[in-house]
């Protein structure tokens, strides 16, 4: 009979789940959350032309994949519209 082992830190450290952020205003729980890239791919806007704000910082496409989120930032997307 073969016993079987279970690390103790399995139960200590549960899962980890989406981190809560405000998105444009309203409560929104990410799944991705190690880039802002992957947050705009979750929300199925990734590769539109948007302008994301985060914490009151405009962050520019080129550092998207790099800027990380936390629990409770505050996350503005606004979409360019031309017109005259």
């Amino acid at each position: 009979m073969r016993a079987w082992w279970i690390p103790r830190r399995a139960f200590l450290f549960p899962k980890e789940s989406g981190v809560k952020l405000i998105v444009n205003g309203e409560a929104y729980e990410a799944k991705r959350h190690e880039s802002v890239s992957a947050l705009l791919e979750e929300m199925g806007i990734g590769g539109r032309p948007v302008v994301v704000v985060l914490n009151d910082e405009v962050i520019p496409s080129s550092s998207r994949s790099a800027r990380g989120l936390r629990e409770g930032d505050c996350v503005e997307l606004f979409r360019l519209v031309g017109g005259g």
